[in-house]
């Protein structure tokens, strides 16, 4: 029994260890879904086209903006609004510029996060580019829209939500090997 005691102790310092590292550290993360290709986006959870939800006039939501850009890549990439008011199970959009700096062509993936936590079920995106990996042109500019809705569903203590965008860098390479293995490499237009 003592022999399985210590092999769970070691599974679970190895994974306490790699959640460390890849909040401490970018890199762990981006090697981490290089290797799998992983694809965080969920068909159909982002792009809910016929959707049948209330709009409750009387809640009010404060939706803040927040952009990072990570891996020191060479990118200005703001949104329109910083923070907005929405009613409950009402449609906003929001604008997001993406301009290279570089004479480089850039390649990253946006990757978004929700706080509070307890918020990110209830935050719909209707159009998204988030998980989607993206080319710039050197001195490319992009504009893109982001459009979601909160459901009535969201614990009526939250009275705002972070919607956060971080960008990570992406090497050629893997991207060519996903556009031969899926048939597709995602660019801005």
């Amino acid at each position: 029994m003592r022999t399985i005691g210590n092999i769970l102790f070691l599974l679970m310092s190895v994974a306490i260890i790699l959640f460390i590292l890849a909040f401490a550290n970018v890199s762990p993360f981006n090697r981490f879904w290089s290797v799998l290709e992983g694809d965080l986006s969920m068909p159909g959870e982002f792009m809910a086209v016929d959707r049948q939800e209330p709009v409750d006039s009387s809640r009010a939501l404060k939706v803040i903006f927040v952009t990072s850009v990570s891996d020191d890549l060479p990118i200005a990439f703001g949104p329109d609004k910083h923070q907005t008011n929405v009613l409950i199970g009402e449609s906003d959009q929001n604008i997001y510029h993406f301009t290279n700096l570089s004479d480089d062509t850039l390649y990253f993936r946006p990757v978004h996060s929700v706080f509070p936590s307890k918020a990110s079920g209830d935050y719909k995106m209707l159009d998204c580019f988030c998980f989607k990996d993206m080319v710039l042109m050197p001195h490319e500019e992009a504009d893109i829209p982001m459009i979601y809705y909160i459901k009535p569903t969201l614990d009526s203590e939250v009275s705002s939500i972070t919607m956060h965008y971080s960008l990570f860098k992406r090497e050629k390479n893997q991207l060519e090997l996903m556009k031969t293995q899926k048939g597709i490499l995602r660019k801005t237009s």
